[in-house]
């Protein structure tokens, strides 16, 4: 009988463990999303905030995209070129170097809640979008939030 109340025990602490873990896995993403749409609202340059599959960086308005971890054929510079991004930016990355401190937080929740693996992305007045396929076929539209 002591036995089943010990296991009993156990069950109920590992429960509210892992609904604790699962509360603060939800406030981390909350935290990172109101950043982004803070940063997002204080740039008119930057576009969108896209965050899936390990990764997240700001588009630009005028067709380029910000990504902290990408190189071009001279080391890191912060930009990705693709068929339909282009290399070009100015603003709030260069005069206030915001991307070391929101990416650093991003990958230290990243390291503890896996936030990356949230797929959301969203512009300073959209609703989120959390399924948006392949883009190339079917860019995102977005809605203004209510």
């Amino acid at each position: 009988m002591e036995y089943q109340t010990i296991k009993e025990k156990m069950d109920e602490l590992s429960k509210q463990f892992d609904e604790e873990a699962e509360r603060l896995a939800r406030n981390a993403i909350d935290i990172v999303l109101n950043q982004a749409r803070i940063i997002l609202q204080n740039d008119e340059n930057l576009y969108e905030f896209i965050m899936a599959m390990g990764s997240c960086f700001f588009t630009i308005k005028d067709g380029g995209k910000y990504d902290p971890d990408s190189y071009d054929d001279e080391g890191w510079d912060g930009f990705c070129e693709s068929d339909y991004y282009v290399r070009s930016y100015n603003g709030i990355i260069d005069d206030n170097d915001f991307q070391c401190e929101f990416f650093d937080l991003v990958d230290k929740l990243d390291e503890m809640f896996k936030v990356k693996g949230y797929p959301v992305r969203f512009t300073a007045t959209s609703k989120y979008v959390h399924d948006w396929g392949d883009t190339i076929k079917n860019p995102v539209v977005y809605e203004e939030r209510d």
